[in-house]
């Protein structure tokens, strides 16, 4: 067994402390418990070449480049050590072992790859001059051919050790080429990024980036952009200064800002998979299979043929039934519009297949002349309905070959009716939506589909490094806050749209994690007071106790903001600092007169400081002229409560829990304290029982002595102590 993490140290302690020495005498000690043979060549000349220099220096000549005699070491030894992780994975990894031995067998020759690639696309253009009754197994033989090579080149740049220049120039130059084909280039892009993210390689980086920046293929682009973007490393490298550099060329356009905060979007929505299942299982689902006499076609959700005495007795029920159905239906289109994997869930159960034993074809571009489907379908008829639905439904490419692997197997046992259905427009509920499967933010987010689904299913996902999970320093998923991206000013009102994104999502914490690398400073005034507003609004709902000074820095740009003092008031009352929350209510009702919503939160205010007799008076004045209002109830009887007009508190109090379509379950247990104190004991413990009922409270001791401390305050001022709290929580037990 090698030790990885052992070699993992040694590459870390290199480069903090960029003592080749040291490493030496590691690294030797290393080799000598690990057998790596194919590195020890390689070691033995860089020993060679450092103590070349040693020498040279040691008899006392100047040397002016021999910084960068040893800078250029380093970058060798940190190459060797990263080739050294790649040998380990392949002798002790199944699943590399197995990709190595396919890779075996597959020329590595540069002209050999290009020829191949080449061909491909000469041997089928021939196919057209083929007798026509030999096309169909000439073309098979081609495309079974080819998807070997394929398979062999693929699993050959999976394992391969670090590239230099000459690998760069071939490959870029290879993927942006006309004259292979597209599918070609985007599978090896993704053998490329694997690669990459597993041992992180700055010349397959570079290929990405500059295959991005060329190709005018927008699925060989959208590939080579998720891949340099999920390819960024997390640990720091000797080539970082570099990596900054190569993605500040790319970042030369509005276009190119644009696509970097859509991908980040989309890779949370990949992220957010399994929330979208359990609100699919648990808020739509139910409303369209308790539904089962609905058709849910293309056009829309009908009705069937159902029984007439049923329709006459209860002729309201199938319309509402309907408007159910639909409202549920409308829900799960939205959320796949907004980029919501709503097929994660059922396609995830249809990865079984052999034919996803296969590395490779996990990220193969669908086609159907796949030599492992391509002879599933014989009737023409059968493939029409496939490419019906296939061509409606906007599956990624996994899932496309799941779903002919499974109604493979069944499609010939489906009656003539239901084959029609199928072939028809109303195919299948996907097909309603009507996405553009060829815009560029579809093909991206299908491709991460595609990523997706391979690092959470395939069963040796665990031997890969997964750009979607946390590993400890840096959610790959927020790339958006790696380094290489400080500094970048024009991507910073993409952050705070970004922000605003992930705060709309309930993302809270990712939301803090980008503004807290967000220089405000730089914005305009405008976007400096929505940043602050929001990056107050994210710490307020996480209980950090920064909000406050967030909201104070925003009503420094604009002392009026309604929506800033609102902030504020709450915050400050929320935070039992009542006199501020007196004073930004009291703003609030100078600056925003007539507003009722201001002028009962400044009667709330009062309550809370010395003002309870100014709120009680202006809460008179409000039900007088709003005597329907409940707000307005609740918190004038409060008010009276501490003025210890209990009897007067009772009487709004039993006004509002009268009203059962409305009745709030707090209203329970402040006429409860009104009943209480007036020492009206069984009308008390029935309310508060009440609030339990209400609440499905089943342990209530507990939590009425907390409500009774929280509002300890009003107990005390109407002669309520600690002991008659804890008879009273003994006597609700």
């Amino acid at each position: 067994m090698f030790d990885i993490e052992k070699i993992k140290l040694i590459k870390s302690l290199l480069y903090k402390s960029k003592d080749i020495g040291g490493c030496f005498a590691e690294l030797d000690n290393y080799l000598q418990a690990n057998m790596v043979s194919e590195v020890v060549e390689e070691f033995d000349n860089i020993k060679h070449d450092y103590h070349l220099m040693l020498d040279f220096i040691g008899r006392g000549f100047k040397d002016p480049k021999r910084e960068d005699i040893y800078t250029s070491l380093l970058y060798r030894l940190d190459r060797l050590i990263d080739n050294i992780r790649i040998k380990i994975n392949i002798s002790e990894v199944e699943v590399y072992r197995n990709a190595a031995t396919r890779a075996s067998l597959y020329s590595s020759d540069f002209d050999s790859i290009k020829h191949s690639l080449e061909n491909f696309v000469t041997d089928l253009a021939l196919i057209g001059l083929e007798p026509e009754g030999n096309r169909e197994e000439k073309s098979r033989l081609v495309y079974q051919k080819h998807q070997k090579d394929l398979d062999g080149l693929f699993n050959q740049i999976l394992v391969s050790s670090l590239w230099g220049e000459s690998e760069y120039s071939f490959y870029s130059d290879l993927l942006t080429s006309p004259i292979i084909d597209s599918a070609d280039a985007q599978l090896l892009i993704s053998a490329i990024t694997i690669s990459c993210l597993n041992v992180f390689d700055f010349f397959k980086f570079k290929t990405l980036i500059k295959v991005a920046s060329l190709s005018s293929d927008i699925h060989i682009h959208a590939r080579s952009l998720v891949g340099w973007v999920l390819s960024l490393p997390v640990e720091k490298t000797f080539y970082d200064d570099q990596i900054s550099e190569t993605v500040k060329l790319y970042l030369t356009d509005d276009n190119a800002y644009s696509e970097i905060i859509d991908l980040q979007k989309q890779i949370f929505y990949c992220m957010n998979v399994d929330s979208d299942i359990k609100k699919i299982e648990t808020d739509i689902m139910p409303n369209l299979t308790q539904n089962s006499n609905l058709n849910i076609t293309r056009f829309g959700i009908s009705e069937k043929e159902s029984d007439t005495l049923n329709d006459i007795l209860h002729s309201g029920e199938e319309e509402e039934k309907i408007e159910k159905a639909e409202a549920s239906f409308r829900k799960m289109m939205d959320m796949q519009k907004q980029g919501s994997d709503i097929f994660f869930g059922g396609f995830a159960k249809m990865k079984s297949f052999p034919f996803f034993q296969t590395v490779s074809n996990w990220f193969m571009p669908f086609y159907s002349e796949h030599p492992e489907i391509v002879s599933l379908i014989k009737d023409p008829k059968d493939k029409q309905i496939f490419s019906r639905i296939l061509e409606i439904n906007p599956f990624c490419s996994s899932d496309k070959y799941s779903f002919m692997l499974a109604l493979s197997s069944v499609i010939r046992t489906i009656p003539a009716e239901m084959k029609e259905l199928l072939g028809s427009s109303s195919s299948m509920a996907g097909g309603v939506v009507d996405i553009d499967q060829n815009a560029p933010s579809f093909i991206r987010r299908s491709y991460l589909q595609d990523l997706f689904r391979f690092y959470r299913i395939y069963r040796f996902s665990s031997s890969f490094v997964n750009p979607f999970s946390d590993n400890g320093r840096l959610k790959h998923y927020l790339f958006i806050i790696h380094r290489v991206f400080r500094g970048i000013d024009a991507l910073y009102l993409g952050y705070l749209d970004l922000a605003k994104f992930l705060y709309k999502n309930k993302s809270y914490k990712n939301a803090e994690i980008l503004l807290d690398n967000i220089d405000a400073l730089k914005f305009s005034k405008a976007d400096r007071f929505n940043f602050y507003m929001l990056a107050g609004l994210v710490d307020e709902i996480q209980d950090l106790p920064f909000a406050t000074s967030k909201f104070e820095k925003a009503l420094e740009i604009d002392e009026h903001s309604e929506k800033t003092l609102k902030c504020l008031a709450r915050n400050s009352f929320n935070n039992g600092k009542y006199e501020d929350a007196y004073s930004y209510s009291q703003k609030l009702v100078e600056y925003y007169p007539n507003n009722k919503s201001h002028e009962i939160y400044f009667c709330l205010t009062s309550l809370y400081n010395e003002h309870v007799e100014e709120g009680v008076q202006r809460l008179f004045k409000l039900n007088f002229e709003y005597p329907e209002d409940t707000t307005v109830m609740r918190v004038l009887a409060w008010g009276l409560m501490l003025q210890q007009k209990v009897e007067q508190a009772q009487s709004y109090y039993d006004t509002l829990v009268a009203d059962k379509s409305g009745i709030s379950a707090e209203d329970l247990i402040n006429r409860g304290y009104s009943l209480w104190i007036q020492g009206k004991m069984p009308e008390a413990i029935q309310s508060f029982k009440s609030y339990f009922e209400l609440k499905k409270v089943t342990k209530p001791k507990s939590l009425i002595l907390s409500i009774f401390h929280k509002d300890k305050n009003l107990l005390y001022l109407n002669h309520v102590t600690d002991i008659d709290m804890n008879i009273m929580s003994d006597l609700l037990a």
